[in-house]
């Protein structure tokens, strides 16, 4: 069982994607739409999401196509991120996990990145980096 925080997906096809992390009754928002060479994540810890819950990443392409690869992860705060690999072309194109990462720094987790690659802090990291939450 892989368990993680974040959800990443790397865009290695040729075509522009975005993604929703999806469980049974939750939802994300979608990220915004990213070209090749691009990656997106989303941090599950910033939505009020039960831990436990099992998290697939639900990638789209621009004419309606959608997937989900066939690993899920566990929804556990442990600042660790799991990564997605997006290969192909229209028609033919797959979603595929591809590793776990290591646990970030705790500096990290108090910065949510955005679309821009712009980084803000986050309520919820801020009262970890005070010591008010786990």
């Amino acid at each position: 069982m892989v368990e993680a925080q974040r959800i990443s997906c790397n865009n290695k096809a040729a075509l522009t994607i975005s993604f929703v992390a999806k469980a049974d009754g939750y939802i994300t928002p979608a990220t915004s739409a990213f070209y090749a060479g691009q990656e997106e994540v989303i941090n599950l810890a910033n939505y009020p999401f039960p831990e436990g819950n099992e998290f697939w990443p639900v990638v789209s392409i621009g004419v309606g196509d959608t997937k989900r690869p066939s690993q899920s992860i566990t929804f556990k705060m442990n600042a660790r991120t799991a990564f997605y690999d997006v290969t192909g072309l229209l028609g033919f194109w797959d979603v595929a996990f591809s590793r776990l990462g290591d646990p970030s720094p705790r500096w990290c987790q108090v910065f949510q990145r955005t679309s821009r690659s712009m980084y803000f802090p986050t309520l919820t990291g801020m009262a970890r980096l005070a010591g008010l939450g786990s």
